[in-house]
């Protein structure tokens, strides 16, 4: 074990202050298990959260936000029901706990907006959680708390090739406390004065519907190469069920990355190419309500085809929940593909310490969610003789950015680190619904995907919005092992917003200091006081309001997301 340390830390700002303690710890890692070790002192001073994880763990890990979950102060990660089709809910403490309840700004990278589930947890290399004053850097998007996910670089080494599998089994572990039958009627009784059963069944609900699961995780990872030419690939699969009948999900996610350092290691080129498709069984949360609900007197299937052959009780919001799960359709299929080119140019000794630094990206996403219910199931197809519903998200990401660096000392062990660059930014999103009804039991979802819903009883909507984000940006950083001292300005517009809204100044600075390096407390291994002050934004994503829908029968209005040329992007004040 390696040794553990309080650090004691003031944080002051312009708004107030703050005493806190924390715990540091440092271990050696085990290697077949998860390792969170945070980085020494030179972190801690720069008043950001970096976690460091070991590439060689196993277990069920399939998102990673799971890996943060509980880890750091102010951030709080849910998930709800423990669905794995299911998001995550992020949230950093601060300016998104009062307004939208947005999520943190997601940059894999370097790049901004990448879809967190494109990345594999057996892919990360490291993450860091910035929430202070630093978060201005990102502007109209930065109120929200960013993470920075870095993935595994390609590097020149000897050939590895490397597998892992992981096999896992659940079952439930704790379930409600219905009446069985006997008590069932027993109550019956006591309330009516009389029972009437209708058939011997002794029905435990959710018993019937959930499962043992068994579900898989395997990883193939090759890397290696020289200076000229050195590479990483990955391949991971997971094919995932739930506790819950019918839910679950199949996953293949697959990433290559190649590196090259040419001119007498003066240019470094990178490609970063990722791809990831999901299959869903999303499934009916709906099912475990009605299994605490429902009758444990009656038989779970009958002779009537009136519903399929199952045992349903016409009655208003009472339903067979055995039924829900198999004679209804609730499924997803995700596709993601990430691309990103980076090239980073070291200056000759005339200008040490000077880089070029270039990055060019796009990542599309298609999520697509599917509803069924044929016209005999009771919950939702009966009264429609069968409906179903599509919707259908496409995203597309296009990012170029340039920016100079210059780090060179000032005065001996003072150093400066300065930022100057533009980035511009395409984001595109088009939303699609579709339903249809009077289906017949041989349908499915998909029928109306290849259909003119307008001529099946039902509506299709479209939600498309294409804007572009373009920042001029600089940061300078100057410090040594006892203090730093961070400025930085952002000048960012967006075609999103307003005419007379549309550019924003996001200025911060901040700055810390270690009082041990100066007065060695023999109590506390450091003591730091760091403070700082920044503007950041925060963009409404949607508008609601009444906006136009075409159906069979005529253009009616219906809510929903419409552009105001007069919004405006939010600012919060961040220490």
């Amino acid at each position: 074990m390696g040794k553990a340390i309080n650090s004691f830390i003031i944080a002051t700002g312009l708004l107030g202050c703050i005493l806190s303690t924390t715990l540091t710890g440092y271990a050696q890692p085990n290697k077949d298990s998860l390792s969170v070790v945070p980085t020494q002192k030179d972190t801690l001073l720069d008043q950001n959260w970096y976690y460091n994880l070991e590439t060689d763990f196993n277990g069920h890990l399939d998102n990673p936000l799971k890996l943060l979950q509980g880890r750091l102060p102010g951030l709080l990660i849910s998930h709800p029901g423990s669905d794995p089709n299911r998001q995550f809910d992020v949230r950093l403490r601060g300016f998104n706990t009062l307004l939208n309840n947005e999520q943190p700004l997601y940059i894999v990278d370097g790049v901004p907006d990448i879809p967190f589930s494109l990345v594999d947890p057996r892919d990360i290399a490291s993450i860091k959680v910035a929430k202070n004053a630093s978060v201005a850097q990102w502007g109209l998007r930065g109120a929200r708390g960013v993470i920075h996910i870095h993935t595994q670089p390609a590097q020149a080494s000897k050939p590895t090739i490397r597998f892992r599998s992981y096999l896992a089994m659940e079952q439930p572990g704790r379930s409600y406390n219905v009446l069985d039958a006997i008590n069932y009627l027993l109550q019956q009784e006591k309330i009516f004065g009389s029972y009437n059963r209708p058939s011997p069944e002794n029905n435990d609900w959710i018993e019937i519907i959930t499962q043992t699961t068994l579900s898989t995780v395997n990883s193939l990872s090759i890397s290696g190469g020289t200076n000229a030419l050195h590479y990483r690939g990955a391949l991971n699969t997971r094919n995932i069920e739930e506790i819950a009948l019918n839910k679950g999900y199949d996953k293949l996610n697959g990433r290559i990355r190649l590196g090259s350092t040419l001119l007498n290691e003066q240019l470094d080129l990178g490609l970063n190419l990722s791809r990831s498709s999901k299959q869903s069984k999303i499934g009916f949360r709906e099912a475990f309500q009605y299994a605490i609900s429902f009758n444990p007197t009656v038989p779970r299937e009958i002779d009537n085809p009136q519903f399929g052959g199952y045992y349903q009780q016409p009655v208003y919001d009472y339903y067979n929940p055995l039924a829900i799960l198999e004679q209804n359709q609730h499924d997803g299929n995700d596709r993601l593909a990430s691309g990103t080119f980076t090239g980073t140019y070291q200056f000759d000794s005339k200008l040490k310490g000077l880089s070029a630094h270039l990055l060019l990206s796009e990542t599309r996403e298609e999520l697509f969610r599917g509803e069924f219910y044929p016209a005999d199931s009771f919950f939702r197809g009966y009264d429609s003789n069968g409906y179903s519903r599509t919707e259908t998200d496409t995203k597309t990401n296009r990012m170029a950015d340039i920016h100079f660096n210059w780090n060179a000392p000032l005065h001996e062990s003072i150093t400066l680190n300065a930022d100057m660059g533009f980035s511009a930014q395409n984001l595109y999103y088009r939303h699609v619904f579709k339903e249809a009804r009077n289906l017949s039991a041989a349908d499915s979802y998909t029928v109306i995907e290849d259909k003119n819903v307008t001529n099946m009883g039902g509506p299709q909507e479209v939600d498309e919005n294409d804007h572009q984000l373009t920042a001029f940006w600089g940061t300078t950083r100057i410090s040594n092992d006892t203090w730093y001292l961070d400025m930085g300005l952002r000048y960012e517009g967006s075609s999103y917003l307003g005419e007379e809204n549309k550019w924003g100044l996001f200025p911060y600075f901040q700055a810390g200091f270690d009082l041990d390096n100066l007065l060695n407390f023999s109590f506390a291994d450091s003591w730091l006081i760091r403070g700082g002050y920044g503007i950041a934004g925060n963009v409404p994503k949607t508008t609601v309001g009444l906006r136009p829908s075409m159906n069979h029968v005529a253009t009616t209005f219906r809510m929903g997301n419409i552009f105001l040329p007069t919004r405006k992007c939010r600012v919060k004040t961040q220490t």
